[in-house]
């Protein structure tokens, strides 16, 4: 089976599960129904929702499970049920349920330094483990950036209302008054699908969301963005620069960026310690 249809096959199944998850049946319980999914969208094609109709021919105890479903056997999905994978969607419910991200955060630097104190005699292979503790860490910076912008926005209405009228994505989308209605029931799971899709290891474009969703300041990137480059040297160029010269990783490099990365997240969290303000 080609690389291409593999693909195809896991975003089918990935909108299969969420479409199983969103009506509340089980997978196997969706694969005995017989439906027509239909997008109700304006001319323009700005879109309000899936309609999705079951067949009357369908198993009624099934149908019975579904919430909301109507007399014409008919139930309305937000219209971003499908942009969102199965890991999307499941990094989504981690991320709501860890309330404390920084003791998240602490715990991957410490792991990273445990490995880093293994006593490893070869050369060679010492060398990889200390490209991907480097790598290691920055994923752990990455992941605290996400969990942490996406739980406080998602927590009050306010944040998610500066994030809604600063970032690009919402910007550029233009509707008329008469839509004002329909669009608004969706802007959460929007917000939420463009959240998650971000890549928080683009400093400059996070420290963009930061500042305009929460009105706070953002530690300086500069420090952070040398290693950044690094990092896409390790993992997209297998450790060679753009001339084609070996990144030499070693302890000291490791040493720096983790203290880079704790005195970042210690005053990012200096900034965003502000929950007892009056609103």
């Amino acid at each position: 089976m080609g690389i291409i249809k593999e693909r195809l096959i896991e975003v089918e199944e990935s909108r299969l599960a969420n479409l199983s998850e969103a009506l509340g049946i089980s997978w196997e319980e969706l694969a005995e129904l017989d439906y027509e999914i239909f997008p109700n969208q304006s001319d323009e094609g700005l879109l309000y929702e899936y309609l999705i109709t079951f067949s009357a021919d369908n198993n009624p105890k099934i149908l019975a499970k579904i919430d909301s479903i109507s007399e014409t056997n008919t139930i309305s999905l937000s219209p971003w049920i499908f942009e969102r994978g199965y890991d999307e969607e499941y990094e989504l419910g981690a991320i709501t349920q860890n309330i404390d991200h920084k003791a998240s955060f602490l715990r991957e630097i410490e792991a990273s330094q445990q490995l880093q104190d293994l006593a490893i005699q070869n050369h060679a292979t010492r060398k990889l483990l200390l490209r991907q503790i480097f790598v290691t860490i920055i994923g752990a910076l990455e992941t605290f950036l996400s969990d942490q912008f996406i739980s406080k926005t998602l927590a009050k209405e306010r944040h998610l209302r500066n994030f809604v009228m600063n970032h690009p994505e919402f910007k550029k989308q233009k509707f008329s008054v008469s839509e004002i209605y329909d669009v608004s029931s969706t802007i959460k799971e929007r917000a939420k699908t463009i959240m998650v899709g971000t890549i928080y290891h683009k400093l400059p474009v996070v420290k963009e969301m930061y500042t305009q969703t929460f009105e706070v300041n953002f530690p300086d990137i500069s420090s952070i963005q040398k290693y950044i480059l690094i990092r896409h040297d390790l993992v997209h160029r297998n450790g060679k620069t753009v001339e084609g010269k070996l990144v030499q990783i070693d302890d000291e490099l490791v040493n720096e960026l983790r203290e880079a990365v704790l005195m970042f997240v210690k005053e990012l969290v200096g900034y965003l310690n502000y929950d007892d303000l009056p609103f």
